[in-house]
């Protein structure tokens, strides 16, 4: 007896610029997926290209994306991304963007807790020593 699993692989891509957080560019990819048409469907992110990731993006991308426009899978992966972007600017040096970042990541993870030693070093003014109630 033999069985055969087969597994999605998706991918997407997104290069931003640092300042603003415009998407730069998209790429998406379904490499092993149940039906031969999906991989169609991966075309359509290229509409995400000049995007601002910010508040309301993930709705935006949706409107773009959403049910018979896109997958179900890549738009799954579009979630993590404004986090993941928002905290990739830690390392720019742009005050500005990095407080941005702060304002919407304070006591999201253990880093960004009120109490962190991060937070009293690189954001004093929102460090405090109790720690976050849950």
């Amino acid at each position: 007896m033999s069985v055969q699993v087969s597994f999605f692989t998706t991918c997407v891509c997104v290069s931003r610029w640092i300042k603003k957080l415009f998407i730069h560019q998209v790429e998406a990819s379904m490499d092993d997926t149940p039906f031969q048409m999906c991989p169609g469907i991966a075309k359509a992110y290229k509409q995400l290209e000049g995007t601002q990731i910010g508040p309301g993006w993930h709705r935006k991308a949706l409107e773009l994306t959403g049910g018979a426009n896109g997958c179900t899978h890549l738009n799954e992966l579009l979630k993590p991304i404004t986090t993941t972007a928002v905290q990739s600017i830690w390392p720019s040096g742009d005050t500005d963007m990095v407080k941005l970042g702060a304002n919407g990541l304070l006591n999201t993870c253990h880093t960004w807790a009120q109490n962190s030693s991060a937070v009293k070093t690189y954001l004093p003014e929102l460090y405090k020593p109790e720690p976050p109630k849950r």
